[in-house]
């Protein structure tokens, strides 16, 4: 039903727009795009208010549920003190790197796929956020190489670390962070979230020099696999693992 209501619509404008020339043709679907492009907002249990562009149903239900879907995320955020600076690994559209930078964190937030990270951006800056925001258009792995991601360009929200039907294949950047970090003389960061597909242990592989500094104080991950390696790791570092995890489950240390 959703679906053919939204084709009847395209058809309107589509028909109604060529009644003029093709350049004025091609703005007025361009104009009508960005005008039905819908906006959610959502609530903080403080009443905060948050807005985000929702091109997918996917990025729809991750937005509406932001404080029911993750609560433990949302606990640990609310932790932080303002100008502490949080990395947000696997960014997504930037629910997260966005509930952070209302709180006055700065954020410095890393998504490879390029629609999410679009939108992302666009979050950032519907919010009016940008100013304690740094975003990076590439993955983070073990070692700095360029490799394939796969996503389908229509349902933003989604990467996936393996090939499916009706899913592109994308060749992106992807960095070490302990040697990136050093290149740019980024901030040594206080909180640290990962949540990609799955190589969870390759990026804190890639960050041995950086979890060993004192002024790492937490690291949030979502676990998909190898769940002793990623305790290991993290427990050289004289992390305390505050929640064990299950597998789907996120790690706090």
């Amino acid at each position: 039903m959703t679906k053919t209501v939204a084709l009847i619509l395209a058809s309107f404008v589509r028909a109604f727009s060529g009644l003029f020339g093709s350049t004025r043709y091609n703005l007025i679907r361009l104009e009508t795009f960005k005008q039905l492009t819908p906006i959610l907002v959502v609530k903080s249990p403080t009443n905060t208010a948050l807005r985000f562009f929702i091109p997918s149903a996917e990025c729809y239900y991750q937005t509406k549920n932001l404080y029911s879907r993750e609560p433990e995320t949302i606990e640990w955020i609310d932790t932080f003190r303002p100008q502490e600076v949080l990395w947000d690994i696997g960014a997504n559209i930037g629910l997260y790197s966005v509930y952070a930078l209302k709180k006055e964190i700065k954020v410095f937030s890393f998504e490879p796929q390029p629609t999410n990270y679009f939108w992302l951006t666009q979050n950032i800056f519907l919010n009016k956020l940008e100013k304690n925001s740094t975003t990076f258009p590439f993955g983070v792995d073990k070692m700095t190489k360029i490799d394939e991601i796969y996503f389908n360009a229509k349902d933003s929200g989604k990467t996936l670390a393996k090939k499916q039907e009706h899913h592109q294949e994308f060749k992106v950047c992807i960095f070490e962070m302990d040697n990136f970090s050093k290149l740019l003389k980024l901030s040594i960061p206080n909180h640290i979230k990962i949540d990609i597909d799955g190589l969870e242990n390759n990026v804190i592989i890639g960050m041995q020099f950086i979890l060993s500094q004192k002024s790492v104080k937490s690291v949030l991950i979502e676990i998909n696999n190898n769940t002793s390696e990623i305790h290991n790791l993290l427990t050289k570092n004289n992390f305390i693992i505050c929640r064990e995890p299950k597998v789907g489950d996120r790690l706090v240390t």
